[in-house]
């Protein structure tokens, strides 16, 4: 959070230095290592942004509600590849969430994986108890089908 109070401030240097720090001590990455990249990229250093992206797409971590957080920005960005790690990573420890799948579906076929996009409408079909929500799925599901 200080770290994020400095960048509001406009003291950059001194939020790079505790995002540092914080990666260093922090058992849960994923938000600091979400900030940093925001941080990086406002700044445009492309590089370091690169490689904090890089950092977060690889990291594991078994609290899912970050991952579908940002699944669902990187979704809203038009970063589909992105939001397709961090939605399957989401979904590796939280199975039976279906908007989630219906999610990725959105991220598989904004990349062209048709196939994967209709498995995973399957998916959230099978999970989804609301008629509303299994109507919905089932329309785009035929519609990707045609």
């Amino acid at each position: 959070m200080l770290a994020i109070v400095h960048r509001w401030a406009g003291d950059d240097e001194t939020a790079k230095e505790l995002y540092q720090y914080a990666l260093n001590v922090s058992e849960s990455k994923i938000t600091i290592l979400s900030n940093y990249h925001y941080l990086l990229t406002l700044n445009e250093e492309v590089e370091a942004a690169h490689h904090v992206k890089s950092q977060l797409l690889a990291l594991e971590d078994t609290s899912p509600y970050g991952w579908y957080l940002m699944g669902k920005e990187a979704l809203n960005e038009g970063d589909h590849h992105s939001a397709e790690i961090y939605l399957k990573k989401f979904l590796k420890n939280t199975p039976y969430y279906h908007r989630a799948y219906f999610d990725l579906a959105k991220a598989q076929h904004a990349q062209g994986e048709s196939a994967a996009a209709r498995n995973s409408l399957s998916q959230a079909i099978s999970f989804a108890e609301q008629p509303e929500s299994q109507r919905l799925y089932q329309a785009k599901l035929t519609w990707l089908n045609q």
